[in-house]
C-alpha cells in the first residue's frame, strides 16, 4: 500500500510555529507519509467561502489534484469540499480508515500521528492522496 498525507506549506508554517519540541512539529519532520507541498494561487471559487489559510490550501491541492481526499473537520470547509466535488473526510475518520488498513501493531504510532494531525491548528487538515 503507497499513500500519503499531503500538508501545504502554508500549513506547515503555521505547524512550525508551535517551536521545535511540539510533537507535530517533530512528527511532520520525521514522518515520510507526510509530505509538505507548494499549493497554487487559491481559485476564486474557493476564496468565495472565506476559510483560514491553511483549509483554502487544502482545499486547492485536491481541486487542481483529482483522485484527492481532504482531511478537513471545519464545517465551512467541508460545505466548500462538497460543492467542489472534493472527497472529505474528518479527522476521526481517519483514525478509523487507518486502524483498519494498518496491521495491529501500528495502532499506537497510528493513532498518535492522526492526533498530530487534529492538534497542529485544532482542526483537520491534509490532504489523502493515493488511499488504497
Amino acid at each position: 500500500m503507497k499513500w500519503e498525507v499531503v500538508v501545504p506549506v502554508v500549513v506547515e508554517t503555521e505547524i512550525q510555529q508551535y517551536g521545535k519540541e511540539d510533537i507535530t512539529v517533530q512528527s511532520l519532520a520525521q514522518t515520510s507519509w507526510l509530505v509538505v507541498v507548494n499549493t497554487p494561487p487559491i481559485p476564486n471559487v474557493i476564496q468565495s467561502y472565506q476559510l483560514g489559510a491553511g483549509e483554502s490550501a487544502v482545499l486547492t491541492w485536491a481541486y487542481v489534484n483529482p483522485n484527492s481526499e481532504v482531511i478537513l473537520d471545519d464545517l465551512a470547509a467541508r460545505r466548500c469540499a462538497s460543492a467542489l466535488g472534493i472527497p472529505v473526510r474528518g479527522t476521526l475518520g481517519l483514525v478509523l480508515t487507518a486502524k483498519q488498513l494498518l496491521p495491529r501493531k501500528h495502532y499506537s504510532s497510528c493513532e498518535t500521528h492522526c492526533r498530530t494531525i487534529k492538534s497542529s491548528t485544532g482542526i483537520g487538515w491534509g490532504i489523502i492522496k493515493n488511499w488504497t
